[in-house]
């Protein structure tokens, strides 16, 4: 059950979906963001990609339920710094007479 985890949601995050990418990669972003309760979990670590390529991870937020967030979105953190959603991850469980259903969102962001 995801309600016992409420407590530990003390940031905050906004979310602007990705659109658009430029002739230089440089990927644009809706205007307007939506705000999501989460956790934010701040350390570097080198991780590597499936196309092996090394990127910096910054941290990642655990957000609760199922959340619209994608890989190539922007998001502003509480501490106003705007990194880029590197991988999404859904964790899933299986509830009493509901089948599967999302418990947390992992979402982690990094450098552009």
């Amino acid at each position: 059950n995801p309600a016992h985890w409420a407590e530990d949601m003390t940031d905050t995050v906004v979310v602007y979906k990705g659109t658009t990418m430029d002739a230089y990669g440089k990927r644009a972003t809706s205007g307007s963001g939506t705000t999501y309760t989460c956790r934010i979990i701040s350390d570097i670590t080198k991780i590597t990609t499936d196309q092996k390529r090394g990127i910096i991870e910054e941290g990642r937020l655990i957000i609760m339920n199922d959340p619209d967030v994608n890989v190539g979105d922007r998001i502003t953190l509480s501490n106003g710094a705007e990194p880029i959603v590197k991988m999404v991850d859904k964790v899933n469980y299986k509830a009493n007479g509901l089948g599967v259903v999302n418990h947390h969102t992992v979402v982690t962001f990094g450098r552009v």
